[in-house]
């Protein structure tokens, strides 16, 4: 707050250091609602600091890149940084700058110096661009994608000259949009000059020598070894996460990310809390770097982090942030946070009125326009007074409400002022990320993207072929792209990349080699004739399932009234394109008097239950029933817990059933569910069990079908033939998705992540029980929860004895499939 009001009244470059990323990311948060996303930068690390996974975040990386280039080229900026992203070794802001430069119509560059600096600052060359932080080069044409645009480019040269700059778009690889000049940075923050690179040399290998006196022959061997690997990959240009550790020792003056501007205020948050991650960080960092020393696989003197004096050797002294007043000199700002968290609009007037008791003014300030007219409206039929104010507004009573999306609210005590937020009134907290769609982007292949070298494909011309690379050829003095595939013998075609669409990749029999067709030859022409044989065989047993389905009417559900509008206005979340739209195709077939067959794919966490409670209310809202049919106890424990939150205002029953339910109750249940009492029945295969009878069942939504054995689909089969059914799928087995394409089952996909979610940080790496405990213990701080997942029932109880030792001040819990009912709850 102190820094928004400062930053309005003197725009200037300010630091602002936290003890961690999970409290830089809060204070960017709100800093980023305040004055603007544009005028702040945060500058993460991950805080796992093991050498192994140090920079293995593409998004962590994008975005400190990003915010260096920021920092060189612009002024008035707010950064937002942590201990361990503070302590980062950096390159020299002069390096940083030779390998960032502008590329516009007209230059004459070196397209061979170009392609070197391309590399130098950590490009990977590649056969064709698949994601951030690529370029690809075939003759006079070169594609970049750099971390600092949101599209790839690609550059076509005449001679020397940039003939032309223009989008290109990664699942066609055709080109679209033109382009008079883009601005690229280094693709990676570990970057090694001339100089350091020989420095290293030297040094690595005396020191190499010196440790290896201490260890054994083998371990002296695979010292020698591994320093070796790791210079030669350095030496060549080739990023790589292991890299980092030999930066500071390569360096002969070091860098931090606050010798890329002049600012005016450093400002540290908790003296106290930056001090004690300083030192677990050091201190773990050390212990680390040790074991690998005494085990000799790197060697002595490395480093991790920079220590805090030394950053500071030639800054300013930051000014440090107190919990209690020490001397007349301080100035005290007494603010506290908000500590109640709702999680429905029901809770919202309870939590209002108590605030309005102890403050004068109180502002609403919802995340989004549902959020805000959703609230309105009960605040309103309340009866209590309210006014419309802008965001940084106080109203002239005792409460506002305004449209603005901060991650948390506040309360200014002298001043008795409250802000609350979306995540007190609703649970519903945004995360803001320049980085995640690019990187998401690139996981999805689309077209030839997909092949690589040595892949068999289909031409629907010319049969099977097998793929060998891109190529530029030069017709009539025009250079185009061509797929290159080699047929039978000799043969040879080159297909135009505007043509790609002619070619499919060869899906067969795992393992099993196809038959390269001849050009020419009348062999492919055979094949297709049978092909169409045995479709249009599939197409008259098609025609039968259809009529047989049309025979048996389904129910045609009514168009959405007033209370499916109330409980879809209740979901805090704004859905995204793809959710709209595979729920609007839901209901459209929901209206139809066909029985719905619908297939729903969507990534985890990617909102498909969500959607599934909407068509699963617009069913109870008619009238009907709807069920949850689950592969696993888990599984329906879960989304029984949800559905009981998510329907508590609208006075739907729900039963589970599964082997936790205990005899007596589902005996309740099955007479309530017989009754038409319940609404919505959640449960395993218990639910196919022939004593469940439906009142009227018309929705069935089977989670994860193929998770289900043959038995169970046969009977789900049973259920279907007059009831609506929604399947639901993160990975569909071929078969399920092959009958969705096919036109069987319609299909509907959420390919799209919701809104501001952040991108999972996976990492693969050799178990170690020092950065297991590390982890937990690092997610333990901030109160978080770990999922440990062990593979063998049979010695899960020593792994927790073990982890409860190493880590004493945690509460663990067991469970697994072969416990008891009362056990697991």
């Amino acid at each position: 707050m102190l820094f928004a009001g400062l930053f309005h009244k003197k725009p200037a470059n300010y630091a602002i250091i936290t003890s961690n990323l999970y409290n830089a990311q809060s204070v960017y948060e709100l800093l980023g609602a305040l004055i603007g996303d544009d005028n702040v930068l945060l500058f993460p690390n991950d805080d796992l600091l093991r050498a192994e996974t140090i920079t293995s975040s593409k998004e962590l990386m994008a975005q400190r890149l990003y915010v260096m280039s920021e920092l060189r080229k612009s002024r008035n900026k707010i950064l937002i940084a942590h201990t361990s992203s503070l302590a980062r070794f950096m390159p020299s802001t002069e390096l940083f700058e030779s390998l960032s430069f502008n590329l516009r119509v007209g230059m004459k560059v070196n397209l061979v110096e170009l392609r070197q600096k391309l590399a130098s600052g950590g490009y990977a060359r590649v056969g064709k661009i698949d994601q951030s932080m690529q370029f690809a080069s075939r003759g006079d044409i070169l594609d970049i994608f750099s971390v600092n645009n949101p599209f790839p480019v690609r550059i076509e040269f005449f001679d020397d000259e940039i003939e032309s700059i223009r989008i290109f778009d990664i699942a066609t690889q055709t080109s679209n949009e033109k382009l008079s000049e883009i601005s690229l940075t280094p693709a990676s923050d570990v970057i090694f000059s001339e100089e350091e690179i020989s420095r290293l040399e030297v040094n690595i290998e005396q020191q190499a020598l010196k440790d290896a006196t201490l260890l054994s022959n083998d371990e002296k061997e695979h010292l020698m070894s591994v320093t070796k690997e790791d210079f030669e990959r350095i030496k060549s240009g080739q990023i790589h996460p292991r890299n980092y550790k030999y930066y500071g020792y390569a360096q002969h003056e070091h860098y931090s990310i606050l010798d890329y501007a002049n600012f005016d205020i450093i400002f540290a948050v908790n003296e106290e809390a930056i001090m004690a991650s300083l030192e677990i960080s050091e201190n773990e960092a050390r212990a680390f770097l040790d074991e690998l020393v005494d085990e000799g696989k790197i060697i002595s003197h490395l480093a991790i982090y920079r220590p805090w004096n030394d950053i500071f050797k030639k800054l300013p002294k930051p000014l440090f942030s107190k919990k209690y007043v020490e001397s007349i000199d301080d100035i005290e700002f007494k603010v506290r946070p908000i500590l109640s968290s709702s999680t429905s609009y029901m809770n919202i007037l309870p939590t209002v009125q108590s605030y309005l008791s102890t403050n004068e003014k109180v502002v609403l300030a919802l995340s989004n326009k549902q959020q805000f007219d959703t609230a309105k409206s009960l605040v309103k039929d309340a009866d209590i007074v309210y006014e419309t104010v802008e965001a940084l507004e106080l109203p002239k009573g005792k409460l506002g409400m305004t449209l603005f999306d901060i991650n948390e609210g506040f309360e200014l005590v002298d001043e008795r002022i409250c802000y609350l937020s979306s995540k007190e009134l609703l649970g519903y907290k945004t995360h803001r990320s320049r980085f995640m769609n690019r990187f998401k982007e690139s996981t999805i292949l689309k077209s030839f993207d997909e092949l690589e070298s040595g892949d068999y494909v289909v031409h629907e011309y010319n049969g099977i072929g097998q793929f060998i690379d891109i190529v530029t050829l030069e017709i009539d003095g025009n250079k185009r792209d061509f797929l290159h595939i080699a047929y039978a013998g000799t043969d040879v075609l080159y297909v135009p990349l505007s043509q790609f669409r002619l070619i499919r990749k060869y899906a067969g029999k795992e393992g099993a080699t196809p038959k390269l067709n001849r050009l020419g030859g009348n062999e492919w022409e055979k094949t297709k004739s049978r092909i169409k044989k045995r479709v249009n065989e599939l197409a008259e047993r098609l025609v039968v399932l259809y009529k047989e389905r049309i025979r048996i009417p389904g129910y045609p559900f009514k168009k959405d009234d007033e209370i499916q509008k109330l409980f879809e206005d209740e979901f805090p979340f704004e859905l995204t394109a793809d959710q709209s739209e595979a729920l609007e195709e839901i209901k459209a077939d929901m209206e139809k008097s066909e029985s719905m067959d619908r297939l729903l794919c969507g990534d985890v966490g990617f909102g498909k239950t969500e959607v599934a409670f909407r068509a699963a209310f617009k069913a109870i809202s008619n009238g009907k029933q709807a069920a949850i049919l689950c592969p696993t106890t888990l599984l329906a424990r879960q989304h029984y817990e949800r559905a009981i939150e998510r329907f508590a205002n609208f006075g739907v029953r729900i039963a589970v059933f599964s082997r936790l339910i205990s005899e007596a109750q589902q005996r309740k249940y099955l007479k309530q569910v017989e009754s038409g009492e319940v609404n919505l029945v959640i449960g395993t295969h218990r639910l196919l069990s022939k004593d469940i009878v439906f009142k009227d069942l018309g929705l069935l939504i089977v989670d994860e079908e193929q998770r289900f054995g043959v038995e169970q689909k046969e009977r789900i089969k049973e259920i279907k033939t007059n009831v609506d059914v929604l399947t639901l799928s993160a990975t569909p087995i071929p078969r399920t998705l092959q009958i969705s394409l096919l036109g069987i089952r319609q299909l509907s996909q959420i390919n799209t992540a919701p809104i501001n979610r952040m991108p999972i940080q996976t990492y693969v790496m050799q178990y170690r029980e020092d950065v297991i405990k590390e982890l937990i213990e690092r997610e333990l701080s901030r109160d978080g929860q770990v999922f440990y997942v062990h593979n063998k029932v049979s010695s899960i109880y020593q792994v927790a004895n073990r982890l409860q030792r190493k880590i004493s001040a945690a509460k663990i819990g067991i469970v697994h499939g072969q416990m008891g009912r009362e056990e697991i709850e």
